[in-house]
């Protein structure tokens, strides 16, 4: 009886360590779980160009922006440009308007303050003399033709004559002049519409 229980005690524990082999061959050679890679998220902050060199931060961490406002702020820069280029332009050309009524004016007060060519005196009064002898009868020739009268009718005559030949001198430079003054009181204009005060030179007329 004894025998017998040895017996069957000794199986057991055959069996038990026969089957905890298995299972550990069994665990062993299993194949390892497999784990499916997770796609990583798109990463925030993506672009979307919207012209003219400008692009838009997207996504959820731009919340509040927009194309539109974008658009709107590059429209606000360019119309930045666009004025202060054309008051440029403007400023420009007040600049050599006014250079040039300058040197205008400097000629014409060179040409008032020229003194009467003697060359041009001395004909005025040949020519004065000689028609004085030639306007009447030779016997009242010394009566009419004397220092004290003909000095008023020479200066008479050279004043005239030289005043003429200067306003003819003149008379182009006052033209352009002229033309100048309409130009810059334009120029002033279109830059006091872009808020741009100036002033303008004065300019001669006579």
């Amino acid at each position: 009886m004894v025998a017998a229980s040895v017996s069957l005690g000794m199986l057991i524990l055959a069996g038990a360590a026969v089957g905890g082999f298995v299972l550990v061959k069994k665990s062993q050679d299993a194949p390892a779980p497999s784990t499916v890679a997770t796609p990583a998220p798109a990463p925030s902050g993506n672009t979307l160009p919207v012209g003219n060199g400008v692009v838009v931060p997207v996504g959820s961490s731009n919340a509040g922006w927009s194309a539109q406002q974008a658009l709107e702020a590059e429209r606000a820069r360019e119309e930045a440009w666009r004025r202060a280029d054309k008051i440029s332009g403007l400023e420009r050309d007040l600049a050599t308007a006014h250079n040039e009524i300058k040197r205008l004016t400097d000629q014409l007060n060179v040409i008032d303050g020229q003194p009467v060519d003697p060359t041009f005196l001395a004909s005025v009064a040949d020519r004065e003399w000689a028609t004085c002898r030639n306007s009447g009868a030779w016997l009242t020739q010394a009566a009419r033709c004397n220092n004290g009268n003909m000095e008023p009718r020479i200066r008479a005559a050279v004043t005239s004559e030289w005043g003429a030949r200067t306003e003819a001198q003149k008379r182009p430079l006052l033209t352009r002049l002229s033309e100048l003054n309409s130009q810059q009181l334009s120029l002033i204009a279109n830059l006091r519409d872009l808020g741009v005060i100036k002033q303008p030179v004065a300019v001669r007329t006579t």
